[in-house]
């Protein structure tokens, strides 16, 4: 196969490191990046990033924040009244909501009071700059 050009269904070993270099998430605990270069299904500069990769190259991509997962915003975090809240709410435990259309979306709850659990509904990379280390497995 030549380089990975745009419509290559492409696999992908990688490592997700935040701006510090902690590491984040691996193909090891998490298995391989698949997806087809183009249709949108991972962060645009991440496919722009394998664009002319051949099978066994290596490479080091860079996204900022604000390409990634957008900045973090404050008013993504509430208060929950625990009236209206599972009981099964713990403080650290990330937990599944359902907005007012419906929509369920994952939140984490990052503290409680008497009243209420507080709940951040930021996504948890969310004002993170992001390096993958990546290396391309196959493309096709």
């Amino acid at each position: 196969m030549s380089a990975v050009k745009k419509g290559d269904k492409v696999k992908l070993s990688y490592q997700l490191k935040l701006e510090n270099g902690t590491a984040f998430e691996t193909s090891e605990t998490h298995g391989p990046l698949e997806f087809i270069v183009g249709d949108g299904a991972v962060m645009g500069l991440l496919e722009e990033g394998v664009i002319g990769m051949s099978i066994g190259e290596s490479k080091v991509i860079q996204i900022p924040s604000e390409q990634g997962y957008g900045p973090r915003k404050e008013e993504r975090v509430f208060q929950m009244p625990k009236a209206k809240a599972p009981i099964f709410y713990e403080v650290g435990k990330t937990v599944t909501v359902y907005r007012a259309d419906g929509k369920a979306i994952s939140v984490k709850v990052i503290g409680e009071n008497e009243e209420a659990f507080v709940i951040d509904g930021n996504h948890p990379l969310a004002g993170h700059d992001l390096t993958f280390e990546v290396t391309l497995i196959s493309a096709e």
